[in-house]
């Protein structure tokens, strides 16, 4: 048996789990996954750069999605897709919050067309992470950005959420699609699509706008910190 047929097979065995296994065992399991593919390609986890971690684990979950959908993310339909997403988030509570937003990012990547029935079924799924739901999958798919916001923005608020939500969703899927240069034709499908007054939209996501820059900077700051050598050398 090759190393590829071994690798498939884990990953369906992984999906079948994540389906079936306790809820404290659940995110143990894909992370020991993660590991497993960081393995596979030779990569030590323990030394394993982030980026090298994030396509790791985007590899497992697309296989997971796969699995969901009867191998062929492809030949699946939109709605099946984001069916499955939204199935493996409900079944799987202790994923953490990031995992769910790299869940729908691969889902979006893997099926664009998918993108904004992804960000609705997941944010259904996980309300309290529409956030940053929609931030992944705008990642994946910028620009599709106003759909995206406007069906995770219409699952957030069924859900409950109020306009200060809806103005942090609506500002990430800018600041992730094209900062200021799309905010407009966000807040304006996603005014449509909630029922939400517009101006209110807009005042909620400027708001929004200007916390999600200062997390960014402190971003910047954190990592510049953590890797000086990045900064590179004065001229």
């Amino acid at each position: 048996m090759n190393e590829l047929m071994k690798r498939m097979i884990t990953c369906v065995a992984t999906a079948m789990f994540l389906m079936s296994a306790p809820a404290l065992a659940q995110q143990a399991m894909l992370d020991d996954q993660v590991a497993a593919e960081l393995q596979a390609q030779g990569i030590d986890p323990a030394t394993a750069t982030q980026a090298q971690r994030d396509a790791a684990l985007n590899a497992v979950l697309t296989a997971v999605i796969a699995a969901q959908v009867g191998g062929d993310i492809a030949s699946a339909s939109d709605a099946e897709v984001a069916a499955a997403v939204g199935a493996l988030i409900t079944s799987n509570p202790t994923l953490s919050t990031a995992t769910v937003a790299a869940l729908s990012r691969a889902a979006a990547t893997v099926k664009p067309t998918a993108a904004a029935q992804v960000a609705g079924a997941a944010t259904a799924a996980r309300p309290a992470a529409a956030v940053q739901i929609t931030r992944a999958v705008v990642q994946a798919q910028p620009a599709q950005a106003a759909s995206i916001a406007a069906t995770a923005s219409e699952a957030a608020v069924a859900a409950g959420a109020n306009t200060d939500e809806v103005g942090a969703i609506v500002a990430n899927a800018a600041d992730a699609s094209g900062g200021l240069a799309t905010l407009q034709s966000v807040i304006s499908e996603v005014a449509t699509e909630t029922g939400i007054d517009p101006a209110e939209v807009a005042v909620e996501a400027a708001v929004a706008v200007i916390e999600v820059a200062e997390e960014v900077a402190e971003e910047v700051a954190e990592e510049a910190i953590e890797n000086p050598a990045q900064l590179g050398s004065p001229s």
